[in-house]
């Protein structure tokens, strides 16, 4: 049985069987974490023993008995939560996102109307300026 205390150590997220590495010196991780985590420091994040990407063993084999039912629901409860705090953080980036797109319009807006009045201030002013400069003053 595995454990439902079994995280990877660089995301915290439960490790299930499918998605397990482990490096030479023992330590466990998420494949997808520990590789990217090599592509930066070429070292276990938690002994700091020099390891490489070729040193990552990828397919791990627990038995068909991998975690049991408790152990299944304490892993949806830590997905349910995540998928929560993710759908959370959408809504403000959508609330931020209209803020913001309100606020460029806005500003689009208020570009046309003193392009608007710039044109019209050079149809008065413009001419009346030539004059000027043809009647020599």
């Amino acid at each position: 049985m595995f454990s439902s205390a079994f995280r990877c150590p660089i995301c915290a997220i439960l490790l299930t069987p499918d998605k397990t590495a482990a490096l030479k010196c023992g330590h466990v991780f998420h494949s997808f974490c520990i590789l990217r985590w090599l592509e930066l420091s070429k070292s276990c994040p938690l002994c700091r023993r020099a390891m490489s990407e070729a040193e990552v063993v990828t397919r791990l084999y627990f038995g068909e008995s991998f975690y049991d039912e408790s152990d299944r629901s304490v892993i949806e409860d830590d997905i349910t939560k995540k998928i929560q705090s993710a759908q959370v953080q959408l809504r403000y980036e959508e609330r931020k996102l209209r803020k913001i797109t309100k606020d460029l319009e806005a500003c689009q807006q208020e570009k046309n109307n003193l392009l608007w009045i710039s044109a019209i201030a050079g149809f008065i002013i413009l001419p009346f300026f030539l004059r000027r400069l043809s009647d020599g003053q």
